[in-house]
């Protein structure tokens, strides 16, 4: 199931933005063939895994269903992002479900597969590279890093509303979809943004004192309780402390991670590509259960790499 759920992955998201008309997730996919009880949520990977696993031992009749279902909803929802669905990833799909014991009609029908784009003849690593390396022009990095000096010299009540414009145009730059701060419920939402077919709830902070464990659990909070799969960056202009870090760990599983002010500097100074720091703040989350991972503990490698 490990090689189905990742050939799968990145078909539909997880969760569907809170804010999105039309939702369509795995989740909702699951529920469209009444396999709803066996989408568990957490974990993208895992969820996908366990949810093909027990389709299989409780609902085998389904599994087809599901299959077509996720696939049809994945030809829309990748076509929409500008990554459409190609034949060698039907191709390849289809082999691995062939090897549990299924065909699919739908699946291997050879008019449906000549209609879908074909895979530019590259190889793998070369578009993995082209996928995960967005090239940001320097001037654009510069302009943004003396925006971000300048926002310094602001009074405090201006701060607040130029840092959340210069994360969005961060954020934009980077083709991640950023959406503005927003109020749902009696709750101010800062923003939210997708990042490799997730969302993530965005807190931003410009504020003199060290952000504490408190002040993270206001985010914490918010993405678990809009989502069983939600996920949130925590980021301040300044400085988290070092304690209410520890003491924020011990907590629970967080499913957000934190980005401060060196980062932002250090991101921008060293023209880093953002989507490689926050896929390495995120690796760090996974394996080690910590929220914060500061570039600086990584900035040497990532020079070396991408200058």
């Amino acid at each position: 199931m490990a090689e189905i759920a990742a050939d799968i992955y990145d078909f539909i998201p997880g969760t569907s933005h809170p804010m999105t008309r039309i939702k369509i997730d795995f989740g909702t996919v699951a529920k469209s063939v009444d396999l709803g009880d066996f989408w568990l949520g957490g974990s993208k990977q895992p969820a996908i895994e366990a949810l093909l696993e027990a389709t299989l031992q409780g609902r085998r009749d389904k599994f087809c269903s599901l299959m077509v279902n996720i696939v049809q909803e994945g030809l829309k929802y990748r076509t929409r992002n500008g990554n459409p669905i190609t034949q060698e990833e039907i191709g390849r799909l289809n082999r691995l479900i062939e090897k549990i014991g299924f065909k699919i009609p739908e699946l291997i029908n050879p008019n449906f597969i000549s209609s879908l784009h074909k895979e530019e003849s590259s190889t793998t690593e070369t578009k993995t590279e082209t996928k995960t390396n967005v090239k940001i022009a320097p001037e654009k990095l510069s302009e943004l890093k003396t925006r971000f000096l300048h926002i310094s010299q602001m009074n405090p009540q201006e701060r607040g509303y130029a840092l959340e414009k210069f994360l969005y145009d961060l954020f934009d730059i980077y083709g991640f979809n950023p959406r503005p701060s927003f109020r749902i419920a009696g709750e101010q939402i800062d923003g939210s943004i997708e990042f490799e077919h997730e969302i993530y709830l965005i807190e931003a902070k410009w504020q003199s004192q060290p952000i504490n464990q408190a002040d993270l659990m206001v985010l914490d909070s918010r993405v678990a309780g809009h989502s069983g799969i939600g996920r949130g960056i925590y980021i301040t202009a300044g400085v988290f402390s070092p304690n209410g870090i520890i003491a924020y760990n011990r907590l629970r599983p967080s499913s957000i991670i934190g980005i401060d002010g060196q980062d932002i500097y250090f991101i921008l100074e060293h023209t880093l590509p953002l989507d490689e720091v926050l896929r390495r703040k995120i690796r760090w989350l996974i394996e080690t259960g910590d929220f914060f991972h500061p570039v600086s503990k990584f900035l040497n490698e990532m020079e070396g790499i991408f200058k």
